[in-house]
């Protein structure tokens, strides 16, 4: 079963209340309504319904979708650009306007490059720096503290670290205790929870070292406004001391691939077949994360409990076999552009 996302732009739920009225005289002190009085559930229930299942569908498909598309394209423009530099390494040819190899690995790069920029918008921000998937479109930026790491945090002396974070005109200010004996699992629990509130998370990063998070949107302001003070060995000084914050690389790394040095062509090469391979390791991730969301589609229901979608179905037939302005105005927009298995998808969500 192919999942399609829905096209949200269409106004499903765009019928509101005011479809149910006609223009009121302005002595009026009250709005004079189509709907004949007890007619206005169904209505109701049915834009309530819908309202609660659409979103979830087209956000979660959508996005899926859209990361996928991107990183087809991402994947298709790195290969161009590795062949280019693979045309420098081995001064193989001049390209057919005349260019010379490595003025061709230059003009694919830029493509590369420009690709690179839109990644977040169009991904639809599932898709973060080093190409993790966030299905439901937060990507974050990762970043390590310069001076915390997970074994002087383990083995040292008992200490209290407290940190101030700058955000949106804010400062957070939350303690963290640390003492011998916690295992890597507490560390990272006490940072995380301790910094959630400014929108920070602490985890793992691929090599098991202490990592920070942030949404990617946020990162520029937090990038240069943590700062940090200990009662111990630690930032001993008695007070803030804004501390260094590292950023995780990310898989396309534009910067580094220019040709200007000797021996660079042969670097990039090998590093842009790591990145491909990155790229491959994410399609085949969104791959699945959309199988999996096909197969909860088609999961039946349980028989106890009545589902939304066949409450949604009663409501919407219903709708359907009244004869007044109010129903099918609200019935009409649902239907435009829906074809039966876009309806099949939505009737089988749930």
């Amino acid at each position: 079963m192919q999942a399609v996302a829905l096209d949200s732009s269409r106004g499903i739920l765009a019928a509101g209340p005011s479809v149910a009225r006609t223009a009121a005289p302005e002595h009026a002190t009250e709005p004079v309504r189509s709907t004949p009085p007890g007619r206005g559930k169904p209505l109701a229930t049915f834009r309530r319904v819908l309202g609660e299942v659409a979103p979830h569908i087209n956000r979660r498909i959508a996005g899926a979708q859209q990361a996928g598309a991107f990183l087809d394209e991402l994947g298709a423009q790195l290969e161009r650009a590795r062949m280019a530099a693979d045309d420098v390494v081995a001064g193989r040819r001049t390209h057919a306007d005349g260019a010379g190899p490595r003025t061709a690995y230059e003009r694919e790069l830029t493509k590369l490059g420009a690709l690179w920029s839109e990644r977040a918008a169009a991904s639809g921000g599932t898709l973060d720096a080093r190409l993790e998937y966030h299905p439901e479109g937060e990507s974050r930026q990762r970043f390590a503290i310069r001076g915390l790491q997970l074994a002087s945090l383990r083995d040292g002396h008992p200490e209290t670290l407290t940190f101030a974070i700058g955000l949106r005109g804010q400062r957070l200010i939350a303690s963290v205790g640390i003492e011998p004996g916690l295992t890597d699992a507490d560390i990272v629990q006490r940072f995380d929870r301790a910094l959630a509130p400014a929108g920070v998370r602490a985890g793992l990063d691929a090599r098991g070292e202490l990592a920070f998070s942030v949404p990617e949107a946020q990162w520029p302001q937090v990038r240069e406004a943590v700062a940090l003070m200990g009662d111990g060995r630690r930032f001993p000084t008695g007070q803030f001391s804004q501390v260094r914050t590292l950023a995780e690389p990310p898989v396309i790394a534009i910067d580094r691939w220019r040709l200007d040095e000797l021996g660079a062509a042969q670097r990039v090469v090998r590093e842009m077949q790591q990145a491909g391979q990155a790229v491959q390791r994410a399609r085949a991730h969104v791959a699945d994360a959309m199988t999996a969301m096909e197969r909860s589609l088609e999961r039946p229901a349980k028989p106890d409990t009545p589902p939304d979608h066949a409450r949604f179905a009663d409501t919407f037939a219903a709708l359907a076999r009244r004869n007044d302005y109010g129903a099918l105005a609200a019935v009409a927009p649902a239907l435009t552009g829906l074809d039966r298995h876009r309806v099949a998808v939505l009737l089988h969500s749930y």
